[in-house]
């Protein structure tokens, strides 16, 4: 999410206002925080306008500060704030640009999107979207988030989101995107790499917190990272480029919080409630690898090494401290039980994740259960993991609580899928059909499927009866063990 940066290490006043979790911090002297528009319009103008002056020394001169316009929607997409350090300007209707148009309709419910030529992040403020958390954090994670911590966590999304836009890829010193990455994990899940990344992290958050202990803790971070990169070396080169781009966004937004209000959590709660997360949260983590390095003076070493790719925050922070020779892991039990008991509850009996199974079963058995989506705009998904399957190599799972095509819900959505492009058991043929079947001459877009025939999708409603056709071109195909794919890639 995001962060910016102001110069000195946390004074003991600021190590003990350090936030347990992601708790909001309670700032009086800030304007209220409600669920109506006009509120939330002069929060953000206060709040941008307190950290807004840590953009350019978080990072250098590459984090233009001008660059970074955040405007924010109203639930019904009426009424549209255009938010900088001088404050809030509404922008009237009659002054919305086309693309502006454009890029407002392409967001459904909660959203986000960045107008590229004119620098602006754009958010949808839909209340609706509060309720939508609470519950799906309630299920997934066992908490419920409040009000506060979701416009706490737009603010984050605003810097984190506008540094990859207008930092990373305006390519201000960094190179070209990178391929040949990957932010998945296999499913059922491997606890020994999450434990020992974990592990190396943990320990970076004790010298966050304590500067007395480094010499041991850098040790131990140097043990656990390289024995992570050492018996998941595929893993490690996979996610090498997430941890980058990932961490450096995070850092760069979390640090810009932190300064204006110093009791907001400067890293990603690494041992708290996002213990169990998966590979790609681990990638935000390393945040606390670059708020080190610029604890010790060496941001400018970090940031060189990050644009070129060379190496990860963690390997920089570490890249002189010395391998441990006869390092004890048993020092490390309580945390390994910690994380151990998180993952448990987080995968062992969690009931959100049982459709990955059925679904594997269903694949195997070459059942036609599968809708494959491709959307530019999209609805609102909370994704809750993102997985690659052990007994189905090559295919990705992703496992989502809801999500919606326009007015048409899709309840418990398992989505599957290579790519970009995403395979889906259909909920029901009372919620979607294929019609007007035809040939195909079309390439496969998912490796290992033959594409046969393309169709249209069609709504319907639970009599049958047709509702609308979806602007959507249908790609039927099946893959060498006869399982058959509805492969459908939104045009609209």
């Amino acid at each position: 999410m995001l962060l910016v940066a102001f110069v000195v290490a946390l004074s003991a006043c600021d190590k003990n206002k350090e936030n347990p979790g992601n708790n909001p911090p309670t700032d009086t002297s800030m304007p209220k925080i409600s669920r109506n528009f006009d509120d939330l319009t002069a929060w953000y103008a206060e709040a941008i306008k307190r950290t807004h002056p840590y953009a350019t020394s978080a990072w250098s001169s590459d984090a233009d500060i001008n660059d970074f316009n955040l405007l924010l929607v109203n639930q019904e997409k009426t009424r549209i704030c255009k938010i900088t350090p001088e404050g809030k300007k509404e922008l009237p209707q009659s002054e919305w640009s086309e693309e502006l148009k454009n890029e407002l309709s392409n967001i459904s419910s909660y959203g986000y999107t960045v107008i590229d030529g004119k620098y602006h992040t754009l958010i949808v403020c839909d209340f609706a979207f509060f309720d939508e958390k609470a519950e799906i954090t309630k299920q997934t994670l066992g908490y419920v988030v409040s009000d506060e911590e979701i416009v706490y966590e737009w603010l984050a999304l605003f810097y984190h989101e506008s540094f990859h836009q207008f930092v990373q890829k305006a390519h201000k010193g960094w190179k070209a995107e990178q391929t040949n990455s990957d932010r998945s994990q296999t499913y059922p899940i491997d606890y020994q790499p999450r434990i020992y990344r974990k592990l190396a992290l943990i320990a970076l958050k004790n010298v966050w917190l304590d500067e007395s202990v480094r010499d041991a803790q850098y040790a131990r971070a140097k043990y656990w990272m390289d024995k992570y990169e050492k018996n998941y070396a595929q893993e490690a080169a996979l996610i090498k480029n997430y941890d980058i781009d990932e961490s450096t966004a995070e850092y760069f937004s979390r640090y810009i919080i932190h300064s204006a209000f110093p009791s907001y959590d400067a890293l990603y709660d690494i041992d708290g409630r996002n213990i169990s997360l998966g590979v790609d949260a681990e990638s935000y983590m390393q945040c606390v690898a670059l708020q080190l390095l610029r604890r010790e003076g060496r941001l400018t070493e970090a940031t060189e090494a990050c644009k070129s790719y060379s190496l990860t925050p963690i390997n920089c922070l570490l890249k002189n401290v010395q391998l441990p020779a006869n390092y004890d892991e048993s020092q490390d039990e309580a945390d390994i039980k910690r994380i151990t008991e998180a993952m448990d509850k987080a995968f062992g009996n969690n009931p959100i994740l049982k459709p990955i199974g059925e679904l594997t079963a269903r694949h195997k058995a070459g059942q036609q259960c599968y809708l494959g989506l491709r959307t530019k705009a999209g609805a609102y998904v909370d994704l809750s993991g993102e997985y690659n399957l052990a007994e189905l190599p090559g295919l990705r799972c992703m496992i989502s609580l809801s999500s919606s095509i326009e007015t048409y819900e899709i309840e418990s959505l398992t989505v599957m899928g290579r790519g970009f492009y995403y395979l889906v058991p259909l909920a029901g043929e009372n919620v979607l059909s294929l019609s007007d079947v035809q040939p195909s001459d079309e390439l496969s877009p998912v490796e290992g499927v033959t594409i046969e025939q393309k169709a249209q999708l069609t709504a319907v409603n639970e009599e049958g009866v047709k509702v609308k056709e979806l602007p959507a071109d249908v790609l039927v195909g099946k893959d060498k063990f006869g399982n058959k794919y509805y492969i459908c890639q939104f045009t609209n």
